[in-house]
Formats: C-alpha cells, sequence, structure tokens
C-alpha cells in the first residue's frame, strides 16, 4: 500500500515475493520443455532466456511503482517501520549484492588487465582470422590477441570485441581445428553473447538469493554453446570435424562465466550432442514435475500475499472495533492508508458503534458531519448514500483522512487536528502557531500516542483514555436488581460473574446504554442476553424466565430486558451477571451503584 509502508518495508517483502515469482517461472520453463522439438536449440534458448530476464522484470514491475509513488508521502511519524526481520532481510541482502557485485567487477578488472597484457599474433593468423570473420558475416572490427593468462579461446568485449588464445595453441594446435573452436567464438561475438552474459551476472548478483535465477542462468550457459555449435556446425558443414577438434581441444581450465568461451558448459556433452543432434536429456514426467511444482508456487504465491497483506491491528483494540477489521484494512487500501490508524480512529470516534450519533450531528463509526458526507460524495460523484453504513462510513472517513495527509505534506498531527477541527484551523496552527481547541488539542494527543504504542502489548494511552470515557459511565450505571441479594460473589472458582437472587418473574434492568448483541436458550446458561455498551465494555444476563428483547435492539438505561428466571443449570431463581471489559470478566460489584 502506497504510503502505508516505507521503502524499506516494501523492498523487504519484494525480496520473499521474488522467490515464488522465480519458481512459477522456473516450473513453467520446464513444462514447457517436452513441447520444443529436440533440435531446435535456439527456440529452447530463446525460451530459457525469456524465462530468467523475466524474473528481475516481474520483480521491479511490482517493486518500482511502489517505491516511486510521491501520491502520499507519510512522515516516520505515522509510518510503521520495518521490523526487524525485514532490517535482517535488507542488510543480508545488500550484503549479498555487495559481495556479489565485487566479485564481478574483479572478474572485468582482471579480464580488462588479459587484454591489455595480450600480444598481437602473428601475420598469417591475422590472415586466417580475418577470413573467419568474414565467414561469419561480422561486420565490425574483431582482434584476435595470444595471452598466456588463458587456457582455451574465450571471446570478450562487445563494443570493440576481442577473442583470446592461449600462445600455445598457436603453435601446437592442428590449425584447421583451432580455427573451427575460433569460429565458435566469432559466433558468440556476433551474437552478442558477452553483453547477455554481462546481464545474466547483474541479475545474479541483485538477486543471488533466488536459486532457481541460477538454475536457469546455468541452462541459458549450455543452451547458448549448444547454438554456437550448431551455428559452426552449419558453416562447416562436418559435425564429425567439429566435434574431433573439440574433443583435441583436451581438458582445460573453465574460463570465467562472463566470457562465453569455446569449453562453455560440458565438454562431454557438447561432443555428445554433437555426435547425436537427436539425443536431448529430458527429466522423466517433467510436465507432471512441473505442474506440481507450479502448483506448490501458486500455493506459496497466496501464503506470501497474505503475509505482505497482513497489517495486524494492535492487540490491545476492543472488539467494538476489531471487528470491523475487514473494512477497516479495505477502506485502507483504498486510501492508501495504515489499517492501524484508522483503526485507533474510529476507536476514539466512536468506540466502534457505527450507529454513533454525536450531539453535533456527526454519525457512524468515523463520525462524519452530514455535511462533510454531502461534499465528499460530490466530489466523487457518489449519489444515495448512506453514512451509517459502516462500510461506506469507513471509506468515506479515510478519504477524507488521506485529503488531509496530502494537504499537510504527510503530518500525522496536522493531518488528525484537520479532521476533528477542520483544514483551516490546523493550517493556522501550522503557519502562525494559533492554538488548537481544548477538543482537537486532546484528540490529537491521545491519538498521536496510541499510534506510538500500536506495536505494544498495552497501550497506556488506551487505558487512560478508557478510564476518563467511562469513570462517568461506571458511576452512573444501574443496577439491574436494585432489591436482589448476591448469593455467590466473583471469582469463586470459575465464576466469572456474581449471583443476584430475587423472586421468580422480577423485572431485570438495563444498566446503561447498548446494543444487544446475542439472544440465546442452552442447557447451562438457559435463556441468556448479551449486551454490548460500547469501548469494550458488555455485560451478559444468565438463567432468565423471559427475554423482553430482541438481538440488535438498542436499549437505554433502566429498560426492561427480561425477567428472573432458573433456566438452564440453577439451583433456584436467581440473575447470573457479568461484566467484562475487552473481553475479560470483571467484578461487577465495582460497577454496581446499590
Amino acid at each position: 500500500m502506497i504510503g502505508a509502508f516505507p521503502a524499506a518495508d516494501v523492498l523487504a517483502w519484494s525480496l520473499i515475493e521474488v522467490l515464488w515469482k522465480g519458481l512459477v517461472l522456473w516450473a513453467l520453463r520446464l513444462a514447457v520443455d517436452p513441447l520444443l522439438p529436440v533440435r531446435a536449440v535456439r527456440l529452447r534458448y530463446t525460451a530459457t532466456a525469456v524465462s530468467f530476464f523475466a524474473i528481475p522484470v516481474w520483480w521491479l514491475a511490482s517493486l518500482v511503482p511502489v517505491l516511486q509513488a510521491p501520491a502520499q508521502p507519510l512522515v516516520p511519524s505515522v509510518v510503521k517501520g520495518p521490523g526487524t526481520l525485514e532490517i535482517l532481510l535488507i542488510v543480508i541482502w545488500v550484503a549479498g549484492v555487495s559481495f556479489s557485485s565485487l566479485r564481478v567487477a574483479g572478474g572485468l578488472w582482471q579480464w580488462h588487465r588479459t587484454v591489455n597484457l595480450a600480444v598481437e599474433v602473428s601475420a598469417l593468423w591475422r590472415h586466417r582470422f580475418q577470413t573467419l570473420v568474414q565467414r561469419t558475416g561480422l561486420r565490425q572490427g574483431v582482434r584476435l590477441l595470444a595471452s598466456n593468462r588463458v587456457d582455451s579461446p574465450c571471446a570478450l568485449g562487445w563494443f570493440r570485441p576481442v577473442v583470446l588464445v592461449p600462445a600455445s595453441l598457436l603453435t601446437g594446435f592442428n590449425p584447421d581445428q583451432l580455427q573451427a573452436i575460433l569460429l565458435h567464438e566469432l559466433v558468440h561475438v556476433r551474437r552478442l553473447d558477452w553483453l547477455v552474459g554481462i546481464l545474466q551476472a547483474f541479475v545474479e548478483s541483485l538477486l543471488f538469493h533466488v536459486p532457481f535465477v541460477w538454475f536457469l542462468s546455468a541452462r541459458l550457459r549450455l543452451e547458448r554453446e549448444a547454438c554456437c555449435d550448431d551455428a559452426v556446425v552449419e558453416m562447416l558443414g562436418n559435425r564429425l570435424e567439429y566435434a574431433t577438434a573439440l574433443y583435441s581441444l583436451e581438458a582445460v581450465l573453465q574460463a570465467p562465466r562472463l566470457a562465453p568461451s569455446a569449453h562453455g558448459g560440458s565438454l562431454v556433452s557438447r561432443i555428445r550432442r554433437l555426435a547425436d543432434p537427436h539425443q536431448h536429456s529430458r527429466p522423466r514426467a517433467s510436465v507432471a514435475f512441473s505442474l506440481i511444482v507450479l502448483t506448490a508456487a501458486l500455493s506459496f504465491a497466496s501464503i506470501v500475499t497474505i503475509m505482505d497483506g497482513n497489517d495486524p491491528l494492535p492487540t490491545w483494540l476492543p472488539q467494538d472495533v476489531s471487528r470491523w477489521a475487514p473494512l477497516l484494512e479495505q477502506a485502507s487500501e483504498n486510501h492508501d492508508l495504515p489499517p492501524a490508524l484508522l483503526a485507533i480512529m474510529t476507536l476514539v470516534e466512536s468506540g466502534g458503534d457505527s450507529q454513533a450519533l454525536s450531539s453535533r450531528g456527526a454519525t457512524g463509526l468515523l463520525q462524519i458531519m452530514p455535511a462533510t458526507g454531502k461534499r465528499i460524495a460530490e466530489k466523487r460523484g457518489l449519489k444515495d448514500v448512506d453514512l451509517q453504513d459502516p462500510s461506506v462510513n469507513l471509506d468515506f472517513g479515510a478519504w477524507y483522512l488521506a485529503r488531509q495527509f496530502e494537504t499537510f505534506g504527510g503530518d500525522l498531527k496536522l493531518a488528525l487536528a484537520a479532521y476533528n477541527g477542520g483544514p483551516e484551523r490546523a493550517r493556522r496552527w501550522s503557519e502562525n502557531g494559533e492554538p488548537l481547541s481544548e477538543e482537537t488539542s486532546a484528540y490529537v494527543a491521545v491519538l498521536a500516542t496510541m499510534w506510538d504504542e500500536r506495536d505494544a502489548g498495552e497501550s497506556t494511552a488506551y487505558q487512560a483514555w478508557w478510564k476518563r470515557l467511562n469513570s462517568g459511565r461506571i458511576q452512573h450505571m444501574l443496577h439491574p436488581l436494585p432489591v436482589a441479594r448476591v448469593s455467590q460473589v466473583f471469582g469463586r472458582g470459575p465464576h466469572k460473574g456474581v449471583d443476584l437472587a430475587a423472586p421468580l418473574g422480577t423485572a431485570i434492568l438495563t444498566p446503561m446504554d447498548g446494543e444487544v448483541i446475542s439472544v440465546s436458550n442452552d442447557t447451562t446458561a438457559g435463556k441468556a442476553v448479551i449486551i454490548r455498551h460500547g469501548v469494550g465494555l458488555e455485560t451478559r444476563y444468565h438463567h432468565l424466565d423471559a427475554i423482553d428483547v430482541a438481538l440488535g435492539d438498542r436499549l437505554s438505561a433502566g429498560d426492561t430486558l427480561g425477567q428472573v428466571g432458573s433456566t438452564g443449570v440453577s439451583t433456584g431463581p436467581h440473575l447470573h451477571f457479568e461484566v467484562r471489559k475487552n473481553g475479560v470478566p470483571v467484578d461487577p460489584m465495582g460497577y454496581l451503584n446499590e
């Protein structure tokens, strides 16, 4: 999500994503292999090259737009920084890329030095070599140099290509066979294989941690040699003659990978292929195997996608807010905001009550004023919107907050001040130091502190805010059975509430405003009701004789919710009464006013 994650976080996840992307492309290459003709070496090489270079292209295609997007630059105070795992991944990747790049740079420098120390060959060999150059159709000048620092002919360079040959081969090797081998090097020059080798080395360095890059790269080198071998056979018109030349070259040390050479790949396998062009090593059941691998890759991709998109809400949020997680994540994705920030705003604005209505007319989870909602709808070209619809309310609130981030350059406190007190008031605060209202100042302070504590197991800011918000409500909380006596206290064994004994049929009162979220009847609790009072506060009532409310009813303090009974597991008429704070049972006697 643009703006919700810093560049470091995006990069870290992309380094994991590219693993399954490489796996998918490698599996697809295996699946295509049996469909290609045995002798179609050029087509086989092209398919491998496309698969190989598609890995970094696919990786960068998903990475670059995110890192370059300037639409909503959120400053560090509002951006959740990368975690320890992400930082470790980036450090390892940077170290690996640096080491690999130094290795490649060192190889290039060694080859540059080798070329500078090489000497001109004799006039006879210059003449023979130019004849070969013309035979391959090369128009650019290619030099043949002798060097004691190489042990097999190899082609180097792109703009000013050079073919190096060991000095010993010029005098101690069959001239006709050597010319066939030099012809192979000139085909490399014609095909620009040096440049492709440089690009391969760059990709291997950049994605050194992706094994499928190495698998495809090794295969690309083998198939490149096969292409050059077939081109030489086509020019010589004698497959056996060229195979004999390779055989006579003997076993030599392999030249660095950046330089395509006459002994690139497996010399034995190349000679065998020349001897029997219809032979091609294909993995058994490669189609079935590749389909299995592809299925595994797509499964892994879905797991990584879930992990990548998983931006968990603060664990200390009450269930009243966290129950809206899917809608919060959708609104955040639509408007490039952290879900945790919208969740914290929902907590402070409405306590998670989708029907919340302020004294000034603000409504819904993010408390949007009707006039503001109308302006947002007009700007977005929307009609007939219902601000009390939770998805609409969160979407509109996220859109409006995102506009404030744009206006104030990603500054969290200014954006929050604008959301609560209006953009003009926030601008005067920013530019002239004009103080915010007491309400807006408190709003910005508590939200900013909760945001800073979003990753903590507990939030001191939330606890203090909850206490201030509910202390008055708790003081005015009514007793559900004023005439009852306590027959069993809280915390005795598994008892999670208090038992209030009263005559059968006694009316049970709603202690404070709330919404009925459960009406049930089971063998243990009997007829039962659960009421949510907002901001993590919930009351439960068991063993009722009759229930006077329905699921979804919004009750006011003092409303009758049912009558005392003895249903379920009960020893006599009484009410089992529970109070839960953020899902945890607490002693109800601390909340009841006698």
